[in-house]
């Protein structure tokens, strides 16, 4: 039985004057399952704070809620310490205002790097087969699995370490695994100093690979090997005047 990804709740909302802009939304959850009877529920950010919460989720309304103020204060803004124009990512108002964000929680404490590896996994798929799979709005799709109640003293090992060791298998598939957690060090890059990756909460982002992201791959290796797959050899001149540009 191939999977199946089924819409369980459908809904249209707007945003407020100030963010006129964004189109109405529809479809505040995604059930995902496959043939093994596992199944994965996703929330779409867009829907945070305006939609009633399904069980799963209800026990997470204020995380979420946080969650989604970190997204919109700091991913979706500027910063002075960034080193170039335009919002810290520049991907994610786009991901949010096309409904393309979406959002797990794991109420995991203090499992192995290879149970979390295990978890994580389980979602690569759901990934590939949500919608868009193709067309120029596949790049914003993503999917952020969010751990609130993992213990601090387990963040780098447990965050840091599961995005390592399915790095290379997620990059292989076209995309790209990022960690988040308060204490994540690695700097942005235009300024070192600038820590993108702090979220409030252990989280880790699963997303389509994209051009500008040579310099997470360029192992003279696999890594390489797949970006080169998908976008020929890398243009860093052409890439920094992209990048600067916002």
């Amino acid at each position: 039985m191939p999977a199946s990804i089924c819409r369980t709740t459908s809904v249209k909302f707007t945003f407020s004057s100030a963010m006129s802009h964004v189109a109405s939304i529809e479809n505040s959850f995604v059930r995902y399952s496959d043939d093994s009877g596992k199944e994965i529920l996703l929330m779409n950010l867009f829907s945070v704070g305006k939609v009633s919460l399904p069980v799963a989720f209800e026990q997470y309304q204020d995380t979420l809620l946080e969650y989604k103020r970190w997204i919109m204060d700091f991913l979706c803004r500027p910063n002075s310490l960034l080193g170039r124009k335009g919002d810290v990512c520049p991907f994610t108002m786009q991901a949010f205002s096309k409904g393309l964000f979406w959002l797990n929680v794991q109420p995991v404490h203090g499992e192995t790097i290879e149970e979390m590896a295990a978890i994580v996994n389980g979602f690569l798929n759901t990934f590939l087969e949500l919608e868009p799979t193709s067309g120029g709005n596949v790049q914003y799709k993503t999917i952020n699995i969010l751990f609130p109640f993992m213990k601090s003293d387990r963040w780098i090992e447990l965050i840091d370490g599961c995005q390592l060791l399915l790095k290379k298998q997620f990059v292989q598939k076209g995309l790209m695994i990022g960690q988040f957690h308060p204490y994540c060090e690695q700097g942005g890059l235009h300024n070192d100093d600038f820590k993108p990756l702090q979220a409030p909460f252990p989280l880790l982002a699963i997303r389509n690979m994209v051009p500008t992201d040579y310099p997470f791959l360029n192992d003279g290796g696999e890594l390489e090997a797949a970006y080169n797959k998908l976008y020929g050899k890398y243009n860093e001149a052409k890439m920094q005047r992209k990048s600067l540009a916002g």
